[in-house]
């Protein structure tokens, strides 16, 4: 059964920055863009590296491995080589909390 944890508060994440966050053998990625807070599961769908240890760059996250693209809003794939999105998570603000919806 899915459940809503804090993950983390919107101090923690500078606007337009990105930091990683890690809840049990889960480790999440959270995007600060002019859309809002954007939670990602933190691994490139094409070498499974973080994506927390690469860039967000104009919306965008970037891998430091090999220079895949992903929209940080989306997930979706903006330059290859990946070819696959990265899995977006569920997302709410309480307060200052930034709660993700995840699975037990």
């Amino acid at each position: 059964m899915a459940e809503w944890i804090k993950i983390a508060t919107v101090d923690q994440i500078a606007k337009d920055g990105m930091n990683h966050f890690t809840s049990g053998p889960d480790r999440i990625v959270i995007a600060h863009t002019c859309g809002g807070y954007h939670a990602f599961v933190d691994q490139c769908t094409h070498e499974a590296v973080p994506l927390s240890e690469g860039f967000l760059r104009n919306g965008e996250f970037i891998c430091h491995a090999h220079g895949a693209k992903f929209d940080a809003v989306s997930g979706e794939v903006t330059a290859p080589p990946a070819i696959v999105p990265i899995e977006k998570l569920e997302l709410r603000l309480d307060g200052q909390d930034i709660m993700i919806l995840l699975d037990d």
